[in-house]
């Protein structure tokens, strides 16, 4: 966990604040956001909107979040996004699973989030993969939501599900579980070709 440790102190020597180390968490878990979404990440994390603009602004300048200019029918569209990955990962990690006080949880930004069910299992499987134990059952959840609720594309679930093996053995054998039901589903349907 040393790069968790040199993260924690590359952000205090940049400045920044705790405030803005959970917004930082809480775009890392979900990956990214558009400017039409800055509203909604405001009332996920209860900070007004005119406050989370300007620390957005703080943090890209800093570096940590990259802000890629788009266009949309609707017009111009910036997305956010913190850089590197795996700053992003050490970010979930650190201060959704390890802290005394999350910055964020996981589930509640699920709950409120449900079209990024998929990254936000990522991150918290992820964040287990990095040795933090309170993570992987909440990696868990997030994925058997995600397979339960069929929120994902075949593909999408598979990279999930490789992901969740790579925890350990126990997440290796719930993997497996899965796989060999969806294999069983598909020959009950005829959907396999040999």
């Amino acid at each position: 966990m040393n790069i968790v440790l040199g993260t924690h102190r590359y952000l205090r020597r940049a400045g920044i604040s705790s405030e803005s180390i959970g917004v930082l968490t809480a775009l890392a878990a979900l990956r990214f956001v558009t400017d039409d979404q800055i509203a909604r990440l405001a009332r996920s994390l209860d900070i007004p909107t005119s406050r989370l603009g300007p620390m957005l602004f703080s943090v890209a300048r800093s570096g940590i979040v990259d802000v890629a200019h788009g266009a949309t029918s609707a017009g111009a569209q910036r997305t956010y996004t913190v850089r590197p990955p795996m700053l992003a990962d050490v970010l979930v990690a650190e201060h959704a699973f390890r802290s005394d006080v999350p910055a964020v949880r996981l589930q509640d930004l699920g709950a409120e989030w449900p079209e990024r069910s998929v990254q936000l299992a990522s991150g918290a499987i992820r964040a287990a993969q990095l040795g933090v134990v309170h993570a992987e059952p909440v990696a868990t959840q997030l994925l058997l939501s995600v397979l339960e609720a069929d929120q994902a594309s075949v593909e999408e679930r598979r990279d999930l599900v490789r992901e969740y093996a790579d925890i350990g053995a126990a997440a290796g054998g719930i993997a497996f579980g899965w796989v060999d039901d969806e294999f069983k589903t598909l020959c009950a349907h005829d959907d396999v070709d040999w």
